[in-house]
């Protein structure tokens, strides 16, 4: 094998491995944005309960 053919073998295996890198970073993100998503769909349920029992209190109160 000659110098040249090593170098692009070589430079393909780095393409591979940076490709292969954005893939394992990109199921990163994907996984904490659905786990945001999730985080911020509890929240709002809380709130939506905290405002109902807010209302009831209110009604009392008046």
């Amino acid at each position: 094998m000659d110098w040249e053919m090593t170098l692009r073998n070589e430079r393909e295996k780095g393409r591979e491995e940076g490709r292969m890198e954005e893939r394992v970073k990109t199921e990163e993100q994907q996984k904490r944005a659905e786990a945001a998503e999730e985080r911020a769909d509890a929240a709002e349920e809380r709130i939506r309960r905290l405002e109902e029992q807010i209302a009831l209190l209110e009604k009392g109160v008046h």
